[in-house]
């Protein structure tokens, strides 16, 4: 059997300890809450919830959906990879489920782009692709 290579094994031990150490450090959400409230990143506004009839009148006006996408790449570097997303809206009641998805690829876009734009453009697809299935 080959022999680990005792210089790597050392950093993968060392990699491993300070991961377990930044895990057991982790925030509790009172102390993000306030980092976030002190630094200006954002904000926080409680909601009123809704009852029985809110949630009735929803339904009247065409029922409640759920949303959820994702975005998987492989490949090798820009412009050399694939892209595949979907979306998957579900409905409430008797509504089945709607799928919707995408592959695409730097090398077969019609108009070329760089790597920022081909970020944003996956960004923007998959938010698209969300609402369609939504809509659907």
């Amino acid at each position: 059997m080959l022999e680990l290579n005792t210089d790597l094994k050392q950093k993968f031990e060392e990699v491993s300890k300070a991961m377990q150490l930044r895990l057991k450090q982790k925030l509790s959400t009172g102390v993000l809450r306030n980092m976030i409230l002190d630094k200006g990143i954002g904000s926080f506004k409680w909601c009123q919830s809704f009852n029985h009839q809110d949630l009735s009148q929803i339904v009247e006006k065409g029922g409640m959906v759920g949303v959820d996408g994702s975005t998987n790449s492989a490949g090798g570097p820009f412009p050399y990879l694939i892209t595949l997303q979907q979306a998957l809206a579900k409905a409430g009641g008797k509504k089945g489920d709607v799928t919707m998805t995408d592959a695409f690829s730097p090398l077969t876009m019609k108009v070329p782009m760089g790597e920022e734009e081909y970020r944003d453009f996956v960004k923007r697809n998959l938010a698209y692709l969300e609402v369609k299935a939504a809509l659907a």
